[in-house]
């Protein structure tokens, strides 16, 4: 048998569960937010023309990507530039 000093508090383990649980939802939420500003910012910045191959650099991202954010914003993209040749 164990004896635990009356200074020593014992969690269950729904209570360890639910806190763990809680901690998780609130860095979700803050992902979620983080996200939400990384995709507002990459907006506004071809809004404003930035170059696009620093916006994919700077972000991290795919050129698929920022092309679907940007389609998805109502931002035109200009039709790519076919070779000389054609």
């Amino acid at each position: 048998m164990v004896l635990y000093p009356l200074h020593m508090t014992v969690e269950i383990p729904e209570e360890q569960h639910g806190a763990a649980l809680r901690a998780l939802a609130e860095a979700v939420r803050r992902r979620d937010e983080a996200e939400a500003e990384v995709r507002a910012r990459i907006i506004e910045a071809a809004r404003v023309g930035a170059n696009r191959t620093r916006i994919k650099t700077v972000a991290g991202i795919s050129s698929s990507t920022l092309y679907a954010l940007i389609n998805e914003a109502g931002i035109t993209v200009r039709p790519k530039r076919t070779s000389k040749g054609e």
